[in-house]
């Protein structure tokens, strides 16, 4: 068999519902990845977790945040951003603010829009010096 053929072939066989990525001539599902940390087969790095959410999201939409910086560098004034940017940046932005809180924590709710059109709505991360990468609160929902 052809390796074209047995990625077709794969392909083929995931669940119409079913969220994949296609990385070079890998591809990984969603529900394999989820069965096979359930059932303890292996342990996934951070590093994959972190590289399986990069290539997972499309973007992430913030509706508010607590953070004097998040809402300077997205342009509110009262907290109320209602706005897409990229999930690089919305990382950089929250380890940049996680450094102002003094104390305590910010609160920024956001929406995860992936490549496939589902959202995840309603996450929240609360920013401080320890909870700064949106990253890991994204990882929980793939």
């Amino acid at each position: 068999m052809s390796t074209s053929s047995a990625k077709t072939s794969k392909l083929k066989s995931v669940k119409k519902d079913s969220i994949f990525i296609q990385y070079g001539f890998v591809s990984i599902t969603y529900e394999s990845i989820l069965k096979h940390k359930q059932n303890g087969e292996y342990q996934m790095s951070n590093e994959k977790i972190e590289r399986l959410v990069k290539m997972s999201v499309k973007e992430i939409f913030v509706y508010w945040s607590e953070s004097t910086m998040v809402n300077k560098c997205l342009g509110s004034n009262n907290g109320d951003i209602n706005r897409t940017i990229s999930l690089d940046y919305f990382a950089d932005l929250c380890r940049m603010a996680s450094e102002e809180v003094d104390g305590g924590y910010d609160k920024t709710k956001f929406k995860v829009v992936f490549h496939d059109g589902t959202e995840k709505d309603c996450l929240r991360i609360d920013i401080c010096k320890s909870e700064n990468n949106p990253i890991e609160v994204i990882s929980h929902y793939i």
